[in-house]
């Protein structure tokens, strides 16, 4: 994942024809969609800014449900309206974020999304990676995947490995039943990768009214059939959020 992200802000003015005065539209933003984590630096320009003024930037969650907006920093024009400005991504929590500039009283939101890496909560390992180096981290019992823009947990029902890893134990060629929970909510996009490459679809899937298990989101159900042994791959998609879980299928 990168690290950093350029965000690109433009701020249009049109002059009047003949000596009249100036008017200035509505400020405009544009960001450079991708992947961010925690701490990373973010390269901002402003262009078309009123000279000299100063700017303050924010982050909003996207789409707006309520949430206060984040300030990450201000900024003042040069005498030609523009400026680079680079902040430091704050603490936040994962989840889909686009930039807003504070123009008078009100925040004007801009284009483009930044989708936040989860980070693992106490008690896991690091994130998994392809080719299961390492695999997904597990508590013994629930699986937290790589994501972004959304934290992604599982949940099998199959015998589950030590050392604090996602591997599955005596599953190959049969069904295997696994509970997951998306925060962006039920995934469109859904399926697993065998460790030859292959797509495999579930057999069955289907999102679920209640539960009793505690982790955040959206929850549904769904049967695959791990066919070998090997690193396997499930990946859940709701763009701009989307996770994967990377499992060792063992026997």
């Amino acid at each position: 994942m990168r690290s950093s992200i350029a965000l690109l802000l433009a701020l249009v003015s049109v002059s009047a024809a003949g000596g009249a005065r100036v008017e200035r539209s509505g400020p405009s933003l544009r960001v450079a969609s991708g992947t961010v984590q925690a701490g990373g630096a973010v390269v901002a320009r402003v262009t078309g800014a009123a000279p000299m003024v100063r700017l303050r930037v924010f982050l909003q969650v996207y789409p707006l449900v309520g949430t206060k907006p984040v300030f990450v920093g201000s900024v003042v024009a040069g005498p030609r309206g523009s400026a680079r400005f680079v902040f430091h991504l704050p603490l936040l929590r994962a989840d889909v974020y686009r930039p807003a500039l504070l123009v008078g009283s009100r925040l004007v939101a801009g284009r483009g999304l930044l989708s936040v890496a989860a980070r693992p909560p106490a008690g896991f390992g690091p994130p998994g990676a392809p080719g299961c180096a390492p695999e997904s981290p597990s508590s013994g019992r629930d699986i937290f995947g790589t994501a972004a823009g959304a934290e992604l947990w599982a949940l099998p029902f199959a015998a589950a490995g030590e050392g604090g890893a996602a591997t599955l134990a005596g599953v190959v060629g049969k069904e295997t039943k696994i509970v997951f929970r998306m925060t962006s909510g039920v995934p469109r996009v859904f399926y697993a990768v065998a460790p030859d490459g292959t797509r495999i679809v579930p057999v069955w899937a289907e999102p679920h009214v209640g539960s009793s298990w505690s982790r955040p989101g959206s929850e549904w159900g769904a049967g695959f059939v791990f066919d070998t042994v090997g690193c396997w791959r499930i990946h859940a998609g709701m763009p701009p959020s989307s996770g994967d879980l990377w499992l060792s299928v063992v026997s």
